[in-house]
């Protein structure tokens, strides 16, 4: 919805990614809904360097076909076959790559640095507005 794409200021954006969910009960639905919501994005704003994150390699080529450029759309099972074959050959890739995702709690439930004042985007984006 235009509305949307004015509340999340798509026309300030230098990049926007379309998320897919992984826990979506149709697999090709997401996809399919996502390939519309960046095809969306890219009528309205062309300008906006634009990532779409599928989770089916077919729904890639979909994609490439429906105007998506092939550099700015990936399948995450590509990505999971790529990692995973990286780990084979390399020793410790994989517990290097957990290390590097996971970060620590240190205990401290406040803010590390400065407060500032937060815009109302951001205070509703916080509450799942």
């Amino acid at each position: 919805r235009h509305q949307d794409m004015e509340r999340l200021r798509m026309g300030q954006a230098d990049l926007v990614v379309v998320i897919t969910d992984l826990n979506a009960p149709d697999i090709d639905q997401e996809d399919t809904n996502n390939i519309l919501r960046a095809l969306a994005v890219k009528q309205s704003h062309p300008h906006v360097n634009l990532r779409l994150m599928l989770q089916r390699p077919a729904s890639k080529v979909k994609a490439v076909r429906a105007g998506i450029w092939p550099s700015r759309c990936f399948s995450i099972n590509e990505m999971k076959c790529a990692l995973f074959g990286l780990s084979c050959p390399v020793r410790g890739w994989s517990t290097m790559v957990a290390h590097c995702l996971i970060s620590e709690d240190d205990g401290e439930d406040g803010p590390v640095g400065p407060v500032l004042d937060e815009e109302v985007w951001f205070t509703d984006f916080k509450q799942g507005r």
